[in-house]
C-alpha cells in the first residue's frame, strides 16, 4: 500500500478518534447538567451525583422514579439503569483488552493489516487458522452491544415521566423526536431536551419533597 495513503487512514482514524472523544464528552455534560437542574428542581439528594460516573445512572433512575411517584405511577429505574449501564461500562473496558490480546495472541501488527492491501494473505492466514478463538473472543464485544441498546432503550423509557411532569404538553414530541433522531443520525437529542427544561425547571420554584416506596 502506498505510504500516502497509509497516513491518510492513521490521519482520518485520528480525526475520526478526536470527534468520538469530543461527542462523548459533549453528552456527558448535557446529560449531567439536565440530571442537575431537573434533580434540584425535584428536590433529590446529592444532585452533583449527576456528573459521577456510574452514580449519575442511579440518580438518573431516581428522577424517573420520583417524577413517577408524583404522576402516581411507579418505576424501579433507580434499580435497573445502573446496573445495566455498569454492565455495558465493563463491556466497553472488556472490548479494549479483547482487542489488546487479539493483537498479541495473533501477532496482528498494523503493517499486517496494510502491507499489500486491505487483507493481505498473512492476516487471511491468521483468521483462518484461529477462526474459533476469534468468534469466541467476540462474544463480549456482542454482550456489550446488546447492553448498551438495553441502557438506551432505558434512558427512553425513563425520561417519558420526566418529560410528563415537567412539560406534559411537549412530552410526547420530544420522545418521538429523540427516538428518531438518535436512532438516524445518534444525536443525543434526547440530552438536549432533558437540559432545556432543566434549565427552565432550575428557575422555578423546587418541589416538595416525597417519599418513594
Amino acid at each position: 500500500m502506498p505510504q500516502f495513503l497509509i497516513r491518510f487512514i492513521s490521519m482520518f482514524f485520528s480525526i475520526f478518534v478526536v470527534l468520538t472523544v469530543f461527542s462523548v464528552l459533549t453528552g456527558y455534560l448535557l446529560y449531567g447538567f439536565s440530571i442537575y437542574f431537573l434533580a434540584k428542581r425535584q428536590s433529590l439528594n446529592r444532585p452533583w451525583l449527576a456528573f459521577v460516573p456510574i452514580a449519575r445512572f442511579w440518580m438518573a433512575g431516581l428522577l424517573c422514579d420520583d417524577a413517577a411517584a408524583r404522576l402516581n405511577k411507579r418505576y424501579s429505574m433507580r434499580i435497573w439503569l445502573p446496573i445495566i449501564s455498569s454492565v455495558g461500562a465493563i463491556g466497553n473496558i472488556l472490548n479494549l483488552a479483547v482487542i489488546h490480546v487479539v493483537m498479541q495472541m495473533f501477532r496482528l501488527t498494523p503493517e499486517m493489516i496494510l502491507h499489500n492491501g486491505a487483507f493481505p494473505s498473512e492476516l487471511a492466514e491468521v483468521l483462518t487458522r484461529h477462526t474459533g478463538s476469534i468468534l469466541l473472543l467476540e462474544i463480549p464485544i456482542i454482550l456489550c452491544s446488546l447492553f448498551q441498546m438495553a441502557r438506551t432503550v432505558l434512558e427512553f423509557v425513563a425520561a417519558w415521566p420526566v418529560f410528563k411532569l415537567h412539560s406534559d404538553q411537549n412530552a410526547t414530541l420530544y420522545l418521538v423526536l429523540s427516538i428518531v433522531v438518535q436512532l438516524l443520525t445518534n444525536i443525543p437529542l434526547l440530552y438536549i431536551f432533558l437540559l432545556c427544561i432543566g434549565c427552565k425547571a432550575s428557575k422555578q420554584q423546587p418541589l416538595m419533597p416525597i417519599k418513594l416506596r
